[in-house]
């Protein structure tokens, strides 16, 4: 496109069918990129560990500010399935084996 706007076609870039198209193809190519990402990031599943230390649950996506007890059934046994913190599924990493 020229700096007046006029496309390889010779007419406004604005109103070219072929231009518009194009653009328009990209465009949702491009959103359908950017969603096929967003979904695939929000796929991964929050892990959840239990602490050996002092049997706390922690979360894999960081937050540290909350410590979760739920005695022996743990966070998908009290019936949570999403990290109140991130929104992704629970899944749940067995514990470590503590050392008495």
């Amino acid at each position: 496109m020229t700096a007046d706007g006029v496309c390889i076609h010779g007419v406004l870039a604005v109103n070219c069918e072929a231009c518009v198209a194009w653009a328009a193809a990209l465009y949702s190519s491009q959103r359908a990129d950017a969603a096929e990402r967003a979904l695939a990031a929000y796929a991964a599943p929050c892990e959840w560990r239990e602490a050996a230390e002092d049997g706390c649950w922690v979360p894999s996506c960081g937050e540290t500010s909350d410590r979760w007890v739920f005695g022996d059934r743990g966070p998908v046994g009290v019936g949570m399935r999403f990290c109140g913190y991130c929104g992704h599924r629970i899944e749940v990493v067995p514990a470590p084996e503590r050392v008495a």
